[in-house]
């Protein structure tokens, strides 16, 4: 914010960002009882594509490609799913431990007794990413209940790129755990304490220079 005024935000424009933006479109039609054909998810993704400033227009036209792949695959496939869609890219805000959590759900389905929350990753499935999912979906679904009212069953994790979806219960006793949880992390963040997460170091190109921990890995 500057002398009052708060700068607009562009919108992001990296390929999950641009999956994300085409999942909406997919799902809120679903929603509204218009699952739309593989035939159709070209002219969605599109419409939806935010090429970046200084895109190479080659490489960015291959991503667009890819990004069509994987919506065509996951409309073909998970149509029975596209059919219980409830809320799609649905914020909240909750109160833990003096501080608010917000965040915001990509996918809201119907299931029996409740709700199943489902995140995307345009990406494929990898161990460092799953590492890092459970906290995700654990602050998604006590935001769910807390600040939607809506009561969550299962959580899930869909990767678009090899079409790989993980599946686990929600319950109240995973809800106490994940409250005590969130607040450790918090506790650690007021105190600056961030544990670097060397699994994904391997992977690593932006910060190897400068890293401290780059020599754990080699």
């Amino acid at each position: 914010m500057i002398y009052g005024l708060e700068l607009p935000r562009p919108d992001p424009v990296d390929f999950g960002a641009n999956v994300h933006r085409a999942l909406l479109d997919i799902h809120e039609r679903a929603r509204l009882g218009q699952v739309p054909s593989p035939e159709e998810v070209g002219e969605i993704v599109a419409v939806a594509w935010v090429p970046a400033p200084q895109a190479d227009p080659v490489q960015d036209r291959q991503a667009q490609k890819a990004g069509v792949r994987q919506l065509q695959h996951y409309v073909a496939h998970h149509g029975e799913s596209l059919s219980r869609v409830a809320q799609a890219e649905t914020s909240f805000s909750f109160g833990l431990d003096r501080h608010v959590l917000v965040g915001k759900i990509d996918l809201l389905r119907h299931v029996d007794g409740g709700y199943e929350l489902v995140d995307f990753k345009a990406g494929k499935s990898a161990p460092a990413a799953l590492e890092q999912v459970d906290t995700q979906l654990d602050l998604y679904a006590l935001g769910a209940e807390t600040s939607l009212r809506m009561p969550i069953v299962r959580q899930s994790v869909h990767f678009l790129e090899d079409d790989r979806v993980y599946t686990w219960e929600w319950s109240p006793e995973r809800a106490v755990s994940a409250r005590e949880q969130l607040g450790t992390l918090l506790n650690q963040i007021v105190q600056q304490e961030f544990p670097p997460r060397l699994a994904y170091c391997p992977r690593c190109n932006e910060f190897q220079s400068i890293c401290p921990y780059r020599e754990n890995e080699r």
